[in-house]
């Protein structure tokens, strides 16, 4: 199971961590992307309990009350990313 999550990771643009509930892996998960440089978004719900090594790894952290301000909370984290990647593939482009 922890290899197919590598390969997903290894696969992926960005590493979404739930972490409202506890899960085993999730830090190891959130490490594997961070060395492979990828962005990591931190979710928990607002009255659950935290993850600090989850939170202080992750590039973005996003704590919701509820289904409609996590979605409104995403979007905006989302758009900052991809503004992100389009100023880095511009800059790449020039040079």
């Amino acid at each position: 199971m922890m290899e197919q999550a590598m390969t997903d990771i290894a696969n992926c643009d960005i590493l979404i961590a739930e972490v409202s509930h506890k899960g085993i892996g999730i830090g190891i998960e959130v490490g594997y992307a961070k060395a492979k440089n990828k962005p990591v978004i931190y979710l928990r719900q607002k009255n659950s309990d935290h993850s600090t090594t989850v939170s202080g790894i992750s590039d973005f952290q996003i704590i919701y009350r509820d289904d409609t301000d996590l979605q409104m909370q995403l979007t905006e984290i989302l758009n900052k990313i991809v503004a992100i990647d389009k100023s880095i593939a511009t800059k790449q482009r020039l040079e």
